[in-house]
């Protein structure tokens, strides 16, 4: 007999254990087996209250931990083991759910092609990302993220300017130094009547400092600034792009010429001159007294004089894939971010378009006016943005508020795309889109940046966003701004457009010479006798009588720049509550805390049905959803109580605003989703709808800058399903890549 050691002899392995640790991978999933370390299998009770929670720290925006090991945790391959049993499992679960629903054609009533688009795709056929939209009244709680969030500290080349040539080697001289000195030509060089005769008018430029310049304008002559500066009015009147500037008003932030056209400045003759004296504090208390001696000698009758401050070269939002489109400043003119120039060829429809806001001002100003409803159309790259906002600006200045409807998903003037939406404009638009995010009042999401897929829902969304504002804003300004798609089913819709606003005046953009795709002329008795997608002619539903005014078409195009803008738009949303001058925007969007939101509380959607309820889970993760109210009563439901839910119908659905689902996480049944709106806005948010709207391509590549690595997150292949059972050892060789990213 073997003398003890006084240890317990050590416990022998249980059987059980040996025996699933020699299983296959394959067999232990038909035993249901789950792998060490998996979540348990029990459903979760979908909570009541607040599903929307903080994330927990280390998980997103840890300063303490690389961006790497930040998005490894939860992105693609958090429990990559659990993932491919779950998936399987919601597979399972949707497909059933799928035969107890009877077989319907999602499409099938609303669609334009008869349930062509949302037909069965053949098991060799691409898949399309999802495409999305959705509306209604619905919970669904958010909760706001806690945590500090970290910021990257590598920068950003600066995407403005630089030739590489210096510009002037003249340095920056002292207060009141004479910089430029131009006399506006007359002649053929002159655009309207009103310039020509101002032949001996000249605009005179003093540098103040290296960030400040004073501007002398004497009416007619204008100006037009390219880049980013802070305007104030010293004496006299001033229109910035149809706003009125005075002295008594506070600085602007103008912001033109990187995806716009140049800002506008004119001066105009005031009720009453300002005295020489308010000018002379006002440069006194800018530290310039000595620049009156200057200036003196150049003041005239109606002269405004205009203070000029740097605001950075930066755009906030734009530094990724747009570089060499930014305003190309030299010389003195690269340490200030703008530059000047005289409008010699001044757009020909800005008079007669002053003298209609002057026309629609006073009706808004008197009490008895018919309140204005105007509706701009024209083709592609006519100039209908910047009519709209030179309209907006000069409206506002004799109404409190406009109202503008927005019926062009491909370039929304306050959103980003594919959506149609109604906003309230209470501050002078003087930029480029991207540069006034505005939260509209209603918005419904269409899911496309053109709506050829979907032309019901489109007319479907007009009305009821014009619905809407009668009932809210019946005594408010109204503006529309049309599709440039105005051939075949876009002209129809556009008919319908006309009818249903019943407008007071109506604005067609035509160029100069005849072209095939424009417009025919839009007068009451050319609207009257076409052919609307949902009203017929003849039926006296469009409007009796409305004054049409033809302009000739801006000169300014940017056929090319479409895509840019929408990538712009979506950047500036995303960021609105984090950018500015000095943020990188590569780093921000992944510093930044998402929300933590489960399965249960939210439905899954794709505005087109072409893709699988099986494969819906794949198609959001890393993409842009719109945060959609769906009502109750088409919102299916599965068997589980814990997986999402989906959405039966086509909608239209009103959309709250848009989302980044940072990833899905299969193992705790829950999404990851960044969105820059409120707490408040977010909780009743029920549907998450995907569409033709993406990040954009830079942001996604830029990835590698910050990681230092060949693998970027939403780059990499993704595991989603092709209808066929995919081999086994091919997934699993997957998940290991996945796990070698470090």
């Amino acid at each position: 007999m073997r003398p003890t050691s006084g240890k317990r002899p050590a416990k022998r392995r249980h059987r059980k254990s040996m025996f699933v640790k020699r299983l296959t991978p394959k067999l232990r999933r038909t035993l249901r087996i789950r792998p060490k370390g998996t979540a348990s299998r029990k459903p979760k009770v979908c909570p009541r209250s607040d599903p929307w929670t903080v994330t927990p720290a280390g998980s997103f925006g840890d300063s303490t931990k690389t961006g790497t090991a930040r998005l490894r945790r939860h992105l693609g391959f958090v429990a990559a083991s659990s993932w491919l049993y779950e998936r399987r499992e919601f597979e399972r679960v949707v497909d059933e759910f799928e035969k107890e629903e009877s077989a319907s054609d999602v499409s099938e009533r609303d669609s334009l092609f008869d349930g062509a688009l949302s037909r069965r795709r053949p098991s060799d056929e691409p898949r399309r990302r999802g495409k999305g939209r959705e509306d209604a009244r619905g919970a669904g709680p958010w909760g706001e993220e806690g945590g500090s969030v970290a910021g990257s500290e590598e920068e950003v080349s600066e995407s403005a300017s630089d030739d590489g040539e210096s510009g002037s080697n003249e340095e920056l001289s002292e207060h009141g130094s004479f910089l430029v000195d131009s006399t506006v030509a007359s002649g053929a060089e002159s655009c309207d009547e009103e310039t020509s005769q101002a032949s001996d008018s000249a605009y005179k430029v003093f540098l103040l400092s290296k960030c400040q310049l004073l501007a002398v304008l004497k009416p007619p002559v204008a100006l037009c600034l390219v880049g980013r500066a802070h305007l104030t009015v010293l004496q006299g009147a001033l229109t910035v792009d149809g706003h009125l500037a005075t002295p008594s008003r506070s600085s602007l932030l103008v912001e033109a010429g990187f995806l716009s056209a140049p800002a506008h400045l004119h001066p105009i003759r005031p009720h009453s001159d300002s005295s020489s004296l308010q000018l002379r504090r006002a440069l006194s208390r800018l530290g310039a007294s000595e620049a009156w001696g200057s200036l003196r000698a150049h003041l005239g009758p109606g002269s405004a004089v205009v203070l000029l401050e740097r605001a950075g070269e930066r755009w906030p939002a734009c530094q990724l894939g747009a570089q060499g489109l930014l305003p190309r400043l030299k010389g003195p003119y690269l340490g200030l971010g703008f530059k000047l120039r005289a409008d010699r060829h001044r757009q020909p429809w800005r008079l007669p378009l002053t003298t209609l806001a002057r026309r629609l001002s006073r009706a808004c100003a008197s009490p008895g006016g018919e309140v204005p409803r105007v509706v701009v159309c024209g083709r592609q790259n006519s100039g209908k943005s910047t009519v709209l906002r030179t309209l907006v600006n000069s409206l506002l200045n004799m109404c409190p508020e406009v109202v503008y409807l927005d019926c062009d998903p491909g370039q929304s003037e306050f959103t980003p795309a594919a959506a149609l939406s109604l906003t309230r404009v209470t501050e002078p638009l003087l930029g480029p889109p991207f540069t006034h995010v505005h939260t509209p009042e209603k918005m419904y999401f269409l899911g496309h940046v053109s709506p050829a897929s979907q032309p019901d829902a489109y007319s479907a969304a007009v009305s009821k966003l014009l619905e809407h504002c009668r009932q809210h804003f019946p005594n408010t300004p109204l503006v529309v701004n049309t599709m440039g798609w105005v051939a075949g089913i876009g002209l129809s819709l556009l008919v319908d457009v006309i009818r249903r606003t019943s407008p007071t005046d109506l604005i067609q953009l035509r160029p100069g010479s005849a072209d095939a795709e424009d417009l025919p002329p839009l007068d009451p008795h050319g609207v009257e006798r076409a052919c609307g997608w949902l009203t017929a002619r003849g039926d006296g539903t469009g409007p009796r009588v409305f004054s049409c005014h033809q302009l000739p078409g801006g000169t300014w195009r940017a056929r090319s720049q479409a895509k840019l803008k929408r990538d712009a738009m979506m950047l500036a949303y995303l960021g609105r509550n984090i950018l500015n001058n000095d943020t990188v925007t590569p780093f921000w969007l992944w510093s930044t805390v998402p929300y933590r939101v489960p399965w249960c509380s939210l439905a899954i959607h794709d505005c087109d049905g072409v893709v699988r309820k099986q494969d819906l889970l794949h198609v959001v993760a890393g993409s842009v959803v719109a945060l959609c109210v769906v009502p109750r009563e088409v919102l299916l439901e599965t068997n589980k109580s814990d997986y999402p839910k989906f959405v039966e119908g086509t909608g239209p659905y009103e959309c709250l605003g848009y989302g980044l689902v940072r990833a899905v996480d299969p193992a705790e049944k829950v999404f990851y989703i960044f969105s820059p709106e409120p707490r408040e806005r977010l909780s009743q948010v029920n549907a998450l709808v995907t569409g033709d709207i993406h990040l954009p391509d830079a942001v996604l590549f830029s990835q590698a800058q910050m990681f230092r690595q060949k693998m970027l997150p939403y780059v990499e292949k993704n595991l989603v399903s092709s209808g066929e059972e995919q081999q086994e050892d091919v997934l699993e060789a997957r998940v290991g890549d996945e796990f070698d990213c470090e």
